[in-house]
């Protein structure tokens, strides 16, 4: 996966383009507003994300949130790699950002959008699944062992980082990992009010919304 820029392919930009329309999709707001006349960021946490779907519509709304939150990062990746086949690394790696960058700044809601940590969650899984599947199997454990999703979270956030930089090396990857280490730093700027509430134990847990609807 070596760092590969062609600044005149044009396409990748046009790629760039549909792919921060299509992470700017809030399928939080929608499911909230066509289905149950709400605005999330009127409700529960305030963010637009399947953490509060789930905490204030229920969790099969939350899971159908958080699926369409992971296809929406996964499928630009994916149409870009079908494309260039790792043959310009930058442009799909790029691809798999702007995604993010439109979920977290949505165009459609005065840029105000959810954390970014499943639409991250479905652009790394195409580009390093496998410290993906580890990262979310420390999200899991971070989880059953503090009941906080924000934890478990950051938790993955910087850890996938971490294992892609022992599987893969930094000589050849350099692009990637950058990306990689960023995006865990963003994730930890999206979570702050999340830490701050942990710091002073007013971070509700999982249990505490996981049969019970907020609204």
């Amino acid at each position: 996966m070596r760092i590969m820029i062609n600044w005149a392919d044009y396409w990748q930009y046009v790629y760039w383009m549909i792919a921060y329309l299509i992470g700017g999709i809030s399928f939080a707001y929608l499911i909230g507003r066509v289905r149950f006349r709400l605005d999330l960021r009127q409700h529960g946490s305030g963010n637009l994300g399947a953490t509060n779907v789930l905490r204030v519509l229920g969790k099969g709304w939350g899971f159908s949130c958080l699926f369409l939150d992971v296809l929406k990062g996964a499928l630009p990746v994916y149409l870009s790699i079908q494309r260039w086949d790792y043959a310009n690394h930058y442009a799909v790696v790029m691809t798999g950002i702007f995604a993010i960058l439109g979920h977290i700044f949505t165009p459609y809601l005065g840029f105000r959008g959810g954390k970014g940590v499943a639409t991250s969650l479905g652009v790394f899984a195409m580009l390093v699944p496998y410290p993906v599947l580890l990262g979310l199997l420390l999200f899991f454990i971070a989880l059953l062992l503090t009941g906080y999703v924000a934890l478990g979270s950051l938790v993955a956030g910087f850890s996938v980082p971490l294992i892609s930089l022992f599987f893969y090396g930094w000589e050849t990857n350099e692009l990637l990992l950058t990306i990689l280490f960023l995006v865990g730093i963003l994730v930890f700027y999206t979570h702050r009010s999340n830490i701050r509430k942990m710091l002073t134990g007013r971070e509700r847990k999982i249990s505490h919304f996981w049969n019970h609807k907020e609204r």
